[in-house]
């Protein structure tokens, strides 16, 4: 009689958005795809670093995409609005499309990076980014400025009424506040 010898295959998960989410949210260093997959293998099944690579490259992520998720935990017609900008630093980067020397509040001096400008919703308790724009002139040849109505002109289609929108004062030029003003809206910005 012949016997067929028994090879153990670990089963295979396909990742999801949350088990994704979950890892960003864990990680205290830098993260990737190999990292993520390293975390979720066990002795019961494994996941490739390209499987994570490509569930990574079909998502559609997109200030859509962001509205869809968060769209049933805000409250339209109160809280307000927060404008923030911030640096991704590529400072050891020789050429990553979409980086400009840009200032960082960060290190307090310019540096190359990916420039990321987001409008949050908060109701003092809890706060969710509600739009996001990816500041690239090449791309868009588009203003921070210019980004910024863009969100506020979104977020009063959908709806928004809130209490105020807050800002630094680099978004606190004349065409900005007249804008916020036409919609009826109250601004509060740092000097």
């Amino acid at each position: 009689m012949l016997t067929a010898p028994i090879i153990y295959v670990p089963v295979t998960k396909q990742p999801s958005d949350v088990d994704y989410i979950n890892y960003l949210i864990a990680a205290r260093c830098d993260v990737s795809c190999v990292k993520v997959a390293d975390c979720y293998s066990t002795a019961d099944f494994s996941i490739s670093h390209d499987t994570y690579n490509r569930f990574l490259s079909r998502q559609s992520l997109t200030p859509e995409a962001l509205w869809k998720e968060v769209e049933p935990y805000v409250e339209r017609k109160s809280g307000w609005l927060v404008v923030d900008d911030t640096i991704l630093d590529k400072i050891h980067s020789k050429k990553i499309e979409g980086t400009y020397y840009q200032w960082s509040g960060k290190h307090h001096k310019v540096v190359k990076g990916i420039g990321l400008i987001t409008l949050i919703w908060t109701d003092g308790i809890v706060s969710f980014p509600i739009d996001y724009r990816i500041y690239d002139k090449k791309v868009d040849d588009k203003t921070k400025n210019d980004h910024l109505q863009d969100m506020v002109n979104t977020a009063f289609k959908r709806g928004f009424n809130p209490a105020f929108i807050m800002f630094d004062s680099w978004y606190s030029g004349i065409e900005n506040l007249k804008f916020i003003n036409r919609l009826g809206w109250f601004f509060f910005h740092t000097s």
